[in-house]
C-alpha cells in the first residue's frame, strides 16, 4: 500500500469496494498508460458515520435545568453503553464531542428507540445539536435539534379568570387560567409544566371539588371546577419544580366565592365578570395610585412636622410594601385584556388605561426612591429624638413606681374606702401614661425602633398588676374586718369557736396566697389582726368548757381587773376587748385547773355515787363475839381502785 501521504493516480478499469466495519473505501488496480497492481484505502467514517443513526427526539424543548424525559428514534441502537451530547449552538460535532458539550446516559429501548433525561444545560444557551455515541465509538452524522427555555417559576406565574372571582354561578362549571413564567417575567410559550389545583370550602361544611387542568401547550393552562352550593372557597395553585418540590404560584391562595341564581356565563373566560373584573381593577389601581403618589410627594409639606413626615414615610413604604401586589394585579390585568382581545374582544381602551398603569406605577417607585432619599436626615433626626423621649418617659415610669410605694393605700390604717380611692387616682394617671406610651409607641415603630417602647410597657403593665394586686388586697381586707365585725356582735352563748377558727385560717392562706409585697404596711396589718384573732378564738374555746366554775372565772376578771358577766347579754366584743391574748399563758393555766379540778370532782361524784348503796355483810368470827364486815369480790376490787 502506498504512503499515507501519496495519491492516487488518475485511472480507469479499477476495482473499487466498500469497508463496511472499518467504513473505508477500497480501490484496487486500474488503467494509466498500463495496468497497475496498487492498492488504496480512502477513510470515509465522517462523512457516512457510524453504523448507527439518530432520526428525531420527542419532545424537541424542555427547561434549561434539565429533567425532562425524552425519547430519541433512530436505527441501529444496541445494548452497549450509550451517551448523548448536547452540544450549543446549531453546529454538529463530527468524530468526537467536544468537551463542553453537556452529555446523558441513554438508556436502550429497542434498535430504534432510546430513552434519557435531558442535562442541566446552564448557561450554555438555549438550543442544541443532539447526537450519540455507542461504546465511546464516533458521534452520529446524523442529529436532531433541541431548543432550551428558562424554567417556569411559580413565583412569577400567574392566574386569572372567573374561578377565582367573587359571586359565580353556583352549579355550573367555573374556569380560570393559570399563565406560565419564567424568572425572567416572560410568558412561556410551551407547555408540559406539573401544576396542581386545590379547591377547598369555607364556612361550610367540607365537601370534594374535582378539577381538572387541560395544557394548551402554549404556556396557558385552562383550569376547571364546578361548586354546586352557596359558600366561598380557597383556590390554591401550585408548581412543581424541577426538584419534585411543590411552590405556591404568585397570588395564592385565591379566594372566590358562589351564589345561586347568577348567571351561567360570568363563569366562562368569555363570559362578562373578565370584563368587569378588568374595569375594576383599572379603577382601584388609577385610585391608590392617586392617592399614594400625593402622600409620597413632599411638595407644599412641612416635614418639620412629625405628623406630616410620617404622613410622607408612610406612603413610600406603602410604595415598597405593595410593590408585589400592585405589579400582580397589573400582570393579571394585562394576561386578562390580551387574552380577550385574542379571543375578539376588544378592549383598546382597558388596554391604554393599563399601559399608562404600568409606566404610573414605575413613576411612582421612582418617586418613592427620589422621597426616600430626600426626607431620609430628618427622619434619622426624628428618629434619635424620639428615642431620647422614650428613655425619658421610661425614667418617669421608674420615679414614679418608686414614689407609688409611699402612698396611702400600702398603709393598714388608711382604710378601705379611701385605699380604693387612691387606687382609683393611679388608675387615672396609669390612662395618661399608656396615652403617652401609645403615642411613643406609634412613633417608635414609624421611626424603626419598635423595641425601644418595649420597657415602658412593662412598667405600666407593673404598674397595672401592682393595682390589681393591691385592690385585691384591700378586697380581701374588707372581707375580714367584714367578717370580724360580725363575730364581735355574736353573744357569748352563741359563739362557736372551732368554726370561727377555721375561717379565719382560710383567710389566712388566701392571704398568704396573695402575690403583693409581703413586706408593704397594709398586708402586715391585717395578718397581724388574723393572727390576734387566731390567738384569741382558740382562748375563747378553752373559756367556753363547761368545767369553768365561778371561782375560776373570777380569777379571769383578778388578771383582767374587770369585773365582766357572764350571761346572755356578754358579747363576743366584751370579751374581745379584754385583752386575753395579753395573758394568754394565765387564761390557758386558769383553763387547764378549771378542767383538772372538773375531773377530779367527776370522779369523786363517781365514787359517792357508787359507795352510797354498797350493803356490808357481818359475820361473827369463829372463835370470838366480834363481828367481821364482809365485801363481795366485785366490790373489794372496786374499793381498791377508788382508793388508788
Amino acid at each position: 500500500m502506498p504512503e499515507d501521504d501519496e495519491r492516487p493516480v488518475p485511472r480507469e478499469y479499477c476495482a473499487m469496494s466498500y469497508d463496511e466495519r472499518e467504513r473505508r473505501l477500497i480501490v484496487f488496480g486500474g488503467w494509466h498508460n498500463g495496468w497497475l497492481d496498487d492498492l488504496y484505502a480512502l477513510d470515509v467514517s465522517k462523512i457516512v458515520g457510524p453504523s448507527y443513526a439518530i432520526t428525531s427526539i420527542d419532545p424537541p424543548l424542555g427547561q434549561i435545568s434539565g429533567g425532562v424525559p425524552i425519547t430519541i428514534t433512530g436505527v441501529g441502537f444496541t445494548q452497549m453503553s450509550c451517551t448523548i451530547y448536547f452540544t450549543p449552538g446549531n453546529t454538529p460535532a463530527i468524530g468526537q464531542a467536544s468537551k463542553s458539550a453537556p452529555s446523558v446516559t441513554g438508556n436502550f429501548v429497542s434498535e430504534t428507540e432510546l430513552t434519557a433525561l435531558t442535562p442541566d444545560f446552564g448557561d450554555k444557551g438555549n438550543c442544541a445539536i443532539v447526537q450519540l455515541s455507542f461504546a465511546s465509538n464516533d458521534l452520529t452524522t446524523t442529529y436532531a435539534e433541541f431548543n432550551f427555555f428558562l424554567d417556569t417559576k411559580a413565583e412569577k406565574s400567574l392566574c386569572y379568570g372567573p374561578g377565582l372571582m367573587q359571586e359565580s354561578c353556583a352549579g355550573e362549571p367555573v374556569e380560570f387560567l393559570i399563565q406560565a413564567r419564567n424568572e425572567q417575567e416572560e410568558n412561556r410559550t410551551s407547555g408540559r409544566d406539573n401544576f396542581q389545583v386545590t379547591v377547598t370550602p369555607k364556612n361550610c361544611d367540607p365537601f370534594d371539588i374535582p378539577v381538572t387542568i387541560e395544557d394548551a401547550d402554549d404556556g396557558k393552562y385552562y383550569v376547571k371546577y364546578q361548586v354546586d352550593v352557596e359558600c366561598e372557597v380557597d383556590v390554591r395553585v401550585e408548581y412543581q419544580d424541577n426538584k419534585g418540590n411543590w411552590k405556591k404560584v404568585r397570588g395564592t391562595p385565591y379566594s372566590a366565592s358562589f351564589i345561586q341564581g347568577a348567571d351561567p356565563k360570568v363563569n366562562t373566560l368569555m363570559g362578562p365578570a373578565m370584563v368587569k373584573n378588568a374595569q375594576k381593577k383599572i379603577e382601584t389601581l388609577q385610585a391608590f395610585m392617586k392617592e399614594t403618589h400625593s402622600g409620597a410627594s413632599t411638595k407644599g409639606k412641612d416635614l418639620a412636622d412629625v405628623k406630616e413626615l410620617i404622613a410622607v414615610k408612610d406612603s413610600v413604604e406603602k410604595v415598597y410594601a405593595q410593590n408585589d401586589s400592585t405589579m400582580l394585579n397589573l400582570d393579571q390585568l394585562d394576561e386578562q385584556l390580551k387574552f380577550l382581545q385574542a379571543n375578539g374582544i376588544s378592549k383598546d381602551k382597558e388596554m391604554k388605561q393599563t399601559k399608562k398603569l404600568f409606566d404610573e406605577w414605575n413613576t411612582l417607585k421612582k418617586t418613592a426612591k427620589e422621597t426616600k432619599k430626600e426626607i431620609a436626615p430628618k427622619v434619622e433626626a426624628e428618629s434619635k429624638r424620639n428615642i431620647a423621649t422614650v428613655y425619658k418617659h421610661e425614667e418617669e415610669l421608674k420615679q414614679y413606681i418608686l414614689a407609688m410605694k409611699k402612698r396611702d393605700f400600702y398603709r393598714y390604717d388608711t382604710g378601705r374606702d379611701q385605699a380604693l380611692q387612691s387606687l382609683t387616682n393611679v388608675n387615672g394617671e396609669i390612662v395618661d401614661f399608656q396615652n403617652k406610651t401609645d403615642e411613643l409607641k406609634y412613633n417608635a415603630a414609624k421611626f424603626e425602633h419598635p423595641g425601644a417602647i418595649e420597657s415602658s410597657e412593662a412598667k405600666i403593665t407593673e404598674i397595672q398588676n401592682e393595682v390589681t394586686l393591691m385592690q385585691g388586697l384591700w378586697d380581701h381586707i374588707n372581707d375580714c374586718q367584714t367578717i370580724f365585725k360580725g363575730y364581735m356582735d355574736n353573744t357569748w352563748e352563741e359563739t362557736k369557736t372551732d368554726d370561727m377558727e377555721e375561717e379565719v385560717k382560710k383567710l389566712e392562706r388566701t392571704l398568704k396566697g396573695m402575690k403583693v409585697d409581703k413586706k408593704c404596711n397594709a398586708y402586715v396589718g391585717i395578718l397581724e389582726e388574723i393572727k390576734k384573732w387566731l390567738k384569741f378564738l382558740p382562748l375563747c374555746g378553752q373559756l367556753r368548757d363547761p368545767s369553768m366554775r365561778t371561782r375560776h372565772w373570777d380569777m379571769i376578771r383578778d388578771k383582767v381587773k374587770s369585773q365582766f358577766v357572764i350571761d346572755a347579754n356578754l358579747k363576743l366584743s366584751d370579751v374581745y376587748d379584754l385583752e386575753l391574748g395579753k395573758i394568754a399563758d394565765d387564761v390557758e393555766e386558769i383553763c387547764d385547773q378549771a378542767m383538772q379540778e372538773a375531773k377530779m370532782e367527776k370522779t369523786l361524784n363517781a365514787i359517792e355515787t357508787f359507795w352510797k348503796d354498797v350493803e356490808f355483810e357481818f359475820t361473827q368470827h369463829k372463835s370470838s363475839d366480834v363481828q367481821m364486815l364482809r365485801l363481795s369480790e366485785e366490790n373489794f376490787e372496786t374499793l381498791e381502785e377508788n382508793q388508788t
